[in-house]
């Protein structure tokens, strides 16, 4: 993620533990921790909604995924953990050699039947460059075995991606930014260059042409079960986070375009003003100027891919991660609503469909423009806040919210009061 954003996950392998001497009994959770590892509790703006710690003590989890009734846990440093009738094993089923600097390490699960698939990345032996791996395991209700790789693709110091879905085909889906490349070709919408398996959402099993293009840097993915659409989180550099409705064939603009295009000139002039205006944007700042329309077919990339606006953006940066569309007996009231995590400051959005499922719709007139502005209010999408660093959101097979929280260490459950 961009430099110009006091990232915590940046900062986090720094201060990474060392392995810990774990024993091999298991630790009950406990549902009456009020402040775990010196965090308050999250709160939910739903007084008829709780969070509860669900599990506690782990070393910066990135994602969950269910097996059966169970939950793997994965750590960034390479460890995977196992939550079995709802107590952590505390010795990990896994350890992967990753590399854990800046925005590396294991940060993708997929439960597919009886194989479970993990994506991370490592260093090369030139201790310069950098690969992402995909490897399917099978799971025999106690341990990840008979690893089998899926693909292996370039890997960066920042904007690796990492989350993995299965489409309405049941085929697997994965995204990853431009790994900061600066040798970046048509994939990120530059003439020339090289295609490299960067800046897309693409199918890794089966293996087919790029589902999207133009990918800054995105964290979340997810299909919307209802339509058979996939939706998309990215990050843009200094300005304009996105949240986006990814159709096949779908351009998301970058190195082009972040934000909405109808805010490119705010951006651009920003940057000028600071003395700053990547030689990139200079064609595109000249064309606005003149009073030029060079959005509405905005092709500069590869194929037959197409540019369409982001669904949501936010001017001043807040790193949003998973995305996760609200499909639960006991949630019937957000059926209609999906959540959206926030890594900087921890906040749990809620944004409600439009009748097409298609986009968002607002109350807050401010809002209606699909922009948040410094100085709009948010109150209309905050769902709930404290998080410590949302970096993935699960249903789980009781029905119930997951929330995984890298900074405080915490998986969090979401659940009805009793």
């Amino acid at each position: 993620m961009a430099n110009a954003k006091v990232m915590l996950l940046v900062l986090l392998p720094i201060i990474l533990f060392s392995g810990s001497a774990y024993g091999t009994e298991e630790k009950v959770i406990s549902a009456d921790l009020v402040s775990p590892a010196g965090f308050d509790l999250p709160t939910i703006i739903d007084k008829n909604l709780t969070v509860s710690v669900f599990t506690s003590g782990l070393e910066f989890p990135t994602a969950i995924n269910f097996v059966g009734d169970d939950i793997l846990v994965l750590e960034k440093n390479g460890d995977v953990h196992l939550i079995k009738n709802n107590f952590l094993v505390k010795e990990p089923i896994l350890e992967i050699d990753v590399d854990e600097w800046r925005e590396n390490g294991l940060f993708g699960i997929l439960v597919k039947e009886e194989n479970v698939y993990l994506r991370y990345s490592t260093l090369n032996d030139d201790n310069e460059t950098r690969t992402n791996w995909i490897y399917k395991y099978q799971w025999n209700n106690e341990r990840l075995t008979d690893p089998v790789l899926i693909k292996t693709f370039p890997a960066g110091v920042i904007h690796n991606g990492g989350p993995m879905i299965l489409d309405s085909n049941e085929n697997i889906l994965t995204i990853i930014g431009d790994i900061d490349d600066p040798k970046q070709g048509p994939l990120q919408n530059q003439i020339g260059g090289k295609i490299n398996d960067t800046g897309v959402i693409m199918s890794i099993e089966p293996e087919e042409e790029y589902y999207a293009i133009g990918i800054r840097n995105g964290y979340g993915l997810a299909l919307d079960p209802v339509t058979g659409f996939i939706w998309d989180t990215e990050n843009g550099p200094a300005l304009y986070d996105e949240i986006n409705l990814v159709k096949k064939g779908f351009n998301s603009g970058s190195d082009k375009i972040m934000g909405h295009s109808k805010n490119e000139l705010e951006k651009m002039s920003a940057f000028a003003e600071n003395i700053f205006l990547p030689e990139r944007w200079y064609n595109l700042f000249v064309q606005i100027l003149k009073g030029n329309d060079v959005f509405s077919n905005f092709n500069f990339g590869y194929g037959k891919f197409q540019y369409s606006e982001p669904e949501f953006t936010w001017v001043t940066p807040i790193s949003p991660t998973s995305i996760h569309f609200i499909q639960s007996p006991k949630f019937s009231q957000y059926s209609n609503s999906v959540l959206v995590g926030d890594f900087n400051t921890g906040s749990l959005y809620k944004f409600n469909l439009n009748e097409e499922r298609t986009g968002f719709v607002f109350e807050n007139t401010e809002l209606q423009d699909l922009i948040l502005h410094d100085g709009d209010k948010n109150d209309e999408i905050v769902f709930g806040q404290g998080f410590a660093g949302i970096t993935d959101i699960k249903k789980g097979p009781d029905g119930n919210l997951y929330i995984v929280s890298i900074g405080s260490g915490n998986v969090f459950k979401i659940e009805p009061k009793s």
